[in-house]
């Protein structure tokens, strides 16, 4: 038994002699619209390394992306607007009272031209979280694939702030959480900026009544999904915005989450087909060929589409 398989031994037989704790009270039942897990192809170029805090990455499609830096939180992006930041994710084990803080425990980075990948690896559990931007929609897609000896609490948690890029003016935010579809909706006074985040199985934690003076902290919701579901699925969250409402944030949102999968394979296919039709070298030196093919991804990655502005 290796290093890692020992210290998870050792860790489920300690936490089965604390005293029983239910992950499922109060947690939503499975829901059909769950990812089920699929291989995750690849389009040929990857950059993996252990983590290094600070240093920036970004994820980044046509219409929307990712910002942050490694080890630290992220913002997320549907153009023109920036919807959250402060993104982060944390986990709590079945009869273990503390949470465990991502930032933490995140080891490992591998960046692909169709997405990136973070491994979150604890004695007791890993999570490789995939985050991807579908090339032409406007939200990006997180597949969250879980390996855990105990029931697992993945607790998300971000500031919502849905404004116009510099040098628009301020909006005033209007956030409500959906019991029924399981999602947050930010609005503004207008109702034309909107954003949609959620997962399936979420549930808010974090609402004040609204006669409690408004304070800047983040929302919290947790999703609590048993064993076996999580060896079937990926667990998603859904990041989406729109210029139209927050009817077209919702189509997105459910767009994005119903095809999880084929918008994944599009982005493979593409930077795949990216390589094959456009020039390459064959030198000496292979850094120099990777050098111009991760050229030839950056220069593609730096076009980008505003609604209201065009491409």
């Amino acid at each position: 038994m290796n290093k890692t398989g020992a210290a998870r031994a050792i860790l489920t037989v300690a936490l089965a002699a604390l005293p029983a704790f239910d992950s499922g009270a109060g947690a939503a039942p499975p829901r059909d619209d769950a990812v089920p897990r699929f291989d995750l192809p690849r389009s040929g170029l990857e950059l993996a390394r252990h983590t290094e805090s600070g240093k920036f990455f970004d994820v980044v499609g046509r219409r929307a992306a990712i910002f942050g830096y490694e080890n630290r939180a992220l913002e997320a992006w549907a153009y023109p607007l920036k919807l959250i930041d402060d993104f982060k994710l944390s986990f709590q084990l079945q009869g273990y009272p503390l949470e465990i803080d991502g930032a933490q425990i995140a080891t490992g980075i591998a960046v692909r031209p169709e997405a990136t990948t973070f491994t979150y690896s604890h004695a007791g559990f890993t999570v490789r979280q995939t985050i991807f931007a579908p090339l032409d929609e406007p939200g990006v897609v997180m597949l969250l694939d879980v390996d855990s000896v105990l029931p697992l609490t993945v607790i998300g948690s971000f500031r919502p702030r849905l404004k116009l890029m510099w040098p628009a003016g301020l909006m005033t935010n209007n956030v409500g959480w959906d019991e029924k579809d399981q999602v947050y909706s930010l609005t503004e006074e207008t109702k034309r900026f909107a954003a949609v985040i959620g997962s399936p199985g979420a549930r808010d934690l974090s609402l004040m009544p609204y006669q409690e003076e408004p304070r800047d902290v983040p929302l919290r919701f947790v999703v609590e999904l048993p064993p076996e579901t999580l060896r079937l699925h990926f667990l998603p969250i859904v990041i989406a915005g729109s210029v139209e409402g927050r009817d077209k944030a919702k189509e997105t949102y459910d767009r994005l989450l119903a095809r999880a999968r084929p918008l994944y394979e599009s982005n493979v296919a593409y930077y795949r087909a990216l390589q094959e039709r456009t020039l390459s070298v064959e030198s000496p030196d292979e850094r120099l060929d990777t050098a111009l093919a991760w050229a030839k991804v950056g220069v593609d990655k730096g076009l980008a589409t505003n609604p209201m502005l065009g491409t």
